[in-house]
């Protein structure tokens, strides 16, 4: 392995994409590469400069043997797959897509009311695609199903921007063995196949 900067990556700009699975989306197709279009896939618009986090977790089991201080092998129990960013855009899609589901409706004219979830009401599922580029770079993750499942905490102050965080964990969909993909158009780190 030789010293190569051009291997570096920094997500100079990027965008998050959301469909919402009972809606049937699109993928775009893998040969597309990481510029396809993705017209079932609402851009959630302005994200806070931390831009996304995203985290693959495998859940590790120890084997041990009574002959041996260290394993003697280890299995991959579980694996968790999470994106986590902030939207700075306020809307229906996004206020709803924070919190879990939920419904808007205008009671009266000019008044917009917000009723979060029932509690009784199942998560609902999407599909997300985060795209970055660095310089005419490209670069796709897409996690074909999942849901928010975390706890959304604001700050309403003077002095800054309040953000709606989204955390997006990964779910195993239906037809696919895995639950994620990357793809990018990078033929200098990526295109060496042999």
């Amino acid at each position: 392995m030789a010293f190569q900067s051009e291997e570096l990556v920094v997500a100079i700009s990027g965008n998050v994409r959301l469909a919402n699975l009972a809606d049937a989306p699109s993928l775009p197709a893998d040969a597309d590469g990481p510029t396809a279009s993705t017209p079932d896939y609402t851009d959630l618009g302005y994200t806070t400069e931390d831009g996304v986090t995203f985290t693959a977790t495998p859940t590790v089991e120890d084997i041990n043997a009574w002959q041996k201080a260290t394993p003697v092998r280890r299995l991959v129990t579980a694996r968790a797959i999470m994106a986590a960013f902030s939207l700075e855009q306020w809307n229906q899609d996004n206020f709803a897509l924070a919190f879990g589901g939920g419904e808007w409706s205008e009671p009266a004219a000019g008044v917009f009311r917000y009723d979060p979830p029932a509690d009784q009401d199942a998560l609902p599922d999407y599909s997300l695609i985060v795209d970055f580029a660095d310089g005419d770079r490209n670069c796709r993750v897409v996690i074909y199903r999942g849901n928010v499942t975390e706890a959304v905490e604001t700050q309403l102050v003077r002095t800054g921007i309040a953000v709606l965080p989204v955390t997006f964990n990964g779910l195993s969909p239906d037809d696919k063995d895995r639950s994620w993909y990357f793809v990018g158009d990078d033929d200098l780190a990526f295109g060496n196949f042999s």
